[in-house]
């Protein structure tokens, strides 16, 4: 069995063992385990089944410098599985199982380093982060994935502005959201190879909170270049051998954020993105010898969502929450995941969900019943490039968490798409730090 170690797993440890030897004013470290189970199948004849099983093993180390600063590293195990099933009714009304039950896994054993940050506070009102760390959007449609780089923060009175670079060229391609390009799907299904798409993302962000009337304002630029090197030259008229699909894909982004209450209890977000960039695409060409030729094309597309969140804390801290999204044309560095059962891929897609979430207990005298949650949502979704409507969505979710290091989610979900069968789901989620 394959049992891949990240590259930046022994420099992880060396730094790891280095700062050991700094007198720290506090070491906190230990272990946390997550598991998920997931049973999907469809309303078909036969009905197939696949079971998915998530497991990860993570070990966390955290300590603090004083005035020099902190660290935070973490390293984790991990292995999915999935089983396909084919089942059909007997006579006797039971359920077996239907030519070939096979096992198969999306990655064996997988060893890989999941952050590695360590921060310093530079000056009173400046920040900063060096290592592997999550870096993201304001709206985390755009961009929320973990790269390697540095970050840097001016927090002011009037203001917080953010800069950041990250590369995602040292991640593991089971371990990120990044799939931007024919060639990052290329990579992504080819068993060989384990690095994410070497991508270089910089970063600038400025909030101003509380401009007028308490809201909040926000400005986002991004801007994402392809380290690929220019093997397709534009206007071959032969198509590429070896696996490319097209050539280095270069984008940017234009992000403008306002949010605050309306009225007590009620708080709103509305936010966008307007996208830019050029690709190298295989089209066809009446002047080419081939009818095709690579062609430089120009990318333009963008996003816009309103958000509303209604909080009622006396009625149970019941939240009623409503969300609009519409996208077109728009190409993001990292993947969002939406629901159980249908994750659509952003960029041409509008999605209209209504949630409702309530902690029937939360009065309770008894502290472990006070943190079970139910949760409610009902999503739909639209394709925008074609004006066709997708299907909707209702999943049904219980998160508990009766001690802060145990917690336990089980999920329901039925998909109704649009002129196929429908989908059920169920998921059981378990995590336990020690």
């Amino acid at each position: 069995m394959k049992r891949p170690v990240h590259p930046a797993v022994p420099i992880a440890l060396a730094v790891v063992l280095a700062t050991a030897a700094l007198p720290a004013v506090a070491i906190d470290w230990g272990a946390t385990l997550d598991t998920r189970s997931t049973l999907t199948v469809a309303a078909s004849d036969p009905p197939p089944l696949i079971l998915l099983q998530e497991n990860r093993l993570a070990l966390w180390l955290e300590a603090d410098f004083g005035a020099a600063g902190s660290l935070f590293a973490q390293g984790s195990w991990s292995l999915d599985r999935g089983r396909d099933w084919t089942y059909t009714a007997s006579p006797f009304g039971s359920w077996f199982p239907r030519g070939s039950d096979t096992v198969t896994a999306s990655r064996d054993w997988l060893v890989d380093l999941d952050a590695l940050r360590y921060e310093a506070r530079l000056f009173s009102m400046l920040n900063l982060s060096v290592g592997r760390f999550g870096m993201a959007d304001f709206s985390r449609y755009i961009l929320a994935d973990t790269l390697d780089g540095l970050e840097i923060t001016l927090n002011q009175p009037w203001s917080i502005l953010s800069a950041y670079v990250g590369t995602s060229a040292l991640r593991f391609i089971p371990n990120t959201t990044i799939l931007m390009s024919g060639n990052d799907a290329s990579d992504a299904s080819d068993p060989d190879k384990l690095l994410a798409p070497p991508r270089l993302v910089v970063g600038l962000q400025a909030l101003s909170p509380e401009i007028f009337l308490r809201q909040d304002l926000t400005v986002s630029l991004l801007f994402q270049q392809d380290l690929r090197s220019q093997v397709i030259q534009e206007g071959e008229e032969l198509q590429f051998p070896g696996g490319l699909v097209d050539g280095p894909l270069h984008t940017q982004y234009f992000g403008l954020g306002l949010s605050g209450p309306i009225v007590p209890g009620l708080y709103y977000s509305l936010y966008g993105y307007l996208g830019t960039g050029s690709a190298l695409e295989y089209l066809a060409d009446a002047d080419s010898g081939t009818g095709f030729s690579y062609q430089r094309q120009a990318l333009l597309g963008g996003f816009g969502a309103l958000e509303l969140a209604y909080y009622l804390p006396q009625a149970a801290r019941s939240r009623i929450a409503l969300s609009v999204l519409y996208s077109q044309a728009l190409v993001p560095i990292s993947q969002p995941t939406f629901t159980v059962l249908y994750s659509p891929r952003f960029g041409d897609i509008m999605t209209a969900d209504l949630s409702y979430s309530v902690k029937p207990f939360s009065g309770s005298p008894r502290l472990w019943l006070r943190e079970l949650q139910g949760e409610l949502t009902v999503a739909t979704y639209l394709r925008t490039d074609v004006l066709e409507y997708a299907g909707t969505e209702i999943d049904a979710a219980v998160n508990y968490r009766p001690f802060s290091d145990l917690g336990l989610a089980l999920i329901l979900g039925t998909y109704l798409p649009e002129g196929a069968a429908a989908q059920f789901a169920g998921r059981f989620e378990l995590s336990l730090s020690f």
